[in-house]
């Protein structure tokens, strides 16, 4: 996904807070809810916010009411792209959890199905970026967490490697859509000095996951259901959390500030000068050469690869295979 940053001018101020259609200075077509707005420059790869608010400044808000509306989007879109994380991370370590409840996959089998998750995941990225692009990115990921929530419930079905094999490479590709479109989204409606603390909220997940994870794990191991393994029922309850929170993301994440649907038309103007003012953009579809290229010379971005390479290293082990090696060690202990 590539931004387009948003022209500033300044115009003069309107002296209050409401804004009416002729002050905005472009008619409104009540059939499809949408600012006409005629400008003489070339705006054929502008981003769709200048279809709400125009090229020029049209109206001025105070600092008061931005933080009002900023309270509102806290409400909603930091705890779902929190819950969204949660879900994701609780899901890939699944098959940690389900290691040690009788889980019918072990030995070189067992390390492959590890594997095969990062294998979709890595396979998948960039075409599940792009796609991302061309759609609206909330409904995009909604569908993909609703669809990830089915795959991890059928993995209660499988008892031989190869469906669990593929099963998990699906789960992978399905997964690697949430932290673009996460990072997007929260820097479509925040300004910059405020992101970070936002997108701090779903990474803190990770660890609350753990915690979450070894209770329901712990609680499940008790179940002595016979003909139904306690991992099974562990893939069932993950799924249907997933499938919950996907539901929740379709009808609640809004996919940007000119589709923010709990906004009033005032306040996705707000929403969208709150980001001008800070030389953000909302979505573009428009894929630009330069763009690219400026990401790829840039030196930030290697240094966020080799990072984020340095760190999946030992997590990615860890992921997967702590639970045996704390069985294995308590064993010997013992």
């Amino acid at each position: 996904m590539l931004v387009q940053n948003l022209p500033v001018a300044d115009g003069p101020p309107i002296g209050d807070e409401r804004v009416s259609d002729e002050e905005l200075g472009s008619p409104i077509d009540e059939k499809h809810n949408e600012a006409q707005v005629s400008v003489e420059e070339d705006v054929t790869d502008a981003d769709e916010a200048l279809g709400l608010v125009g090229m020029r400044r049209t109206a001025e808000f105070s600092e008061e009411y931005y933080k009002k509306l900023r309270r509102k989007l806290d409400l909603t879109i930091p705890p779902l792209c929190a819950a969204v994380y949660f879900t994701q991370f609780l899901d890939k370590t699944s098959l940690n959890y389900a290691s040690i409840m009788n889980f019918p996959i072990t030995g070189q089998h067992y390390n492959l199905v590890a594997l095969a998750f990062y294998v979709g995941f890595f396979i998948w990225e960039f075409p599940t970026v792009y796609l991302a692009q061309k759609t609206r990115l909330a409904k995009y990921l909604g569908v993909n967490v609703v669809l990830w929530g089915v795959v991890l419930m059928l993995q209660a079905i499988p008892n031989t490697f190869a469906p669990f094999f593929v099963l998990r490479i699906l789960l992978g590709m399905l997964e690697s859509c949430v932290a673009p479109i996460l990072i997007l989204i929260i820097s479509m409606f925040y300004k910059k000095n405020e992101q970070s603390r936002r997108i701090s909220w779903f990474y803190v997940m990770n660890g609350l996951t753990s915690i979450f994870g070894g209770f329901v794990a712990y609680g499940i191991s008790f179940d002595n259901t016979k003909g139904f393994a306690p991992y099974k029922i562990l893939f069932l309850l993950l799924g249907g959390l997933a499938i919950m929170v996907g539901i929740a993301v379709l009808i609640w994440l809004p996919d940007s500030p000119v589709h923010a649907k709990n906004l009033t038309r005032e306040e996705r103007i707000a929403a969208l000068e709150r980001v001008r003012d800070d030389q953000g953009g909302t979505e573009n579809k428009t894929i630009k050469k330069a763009q690219i290229i400026e990401a790829l010379t840039d030196i930030r971005t290697w240094l966020i690869v080799i990072s984020t390479l340095v760190t999946s290293i030992p997590n990615g082990s860890l992921s997967n295979f702590n639970a045996i090696i704390v069985r294995v060690k308590t064993s010997l202990d013992t």
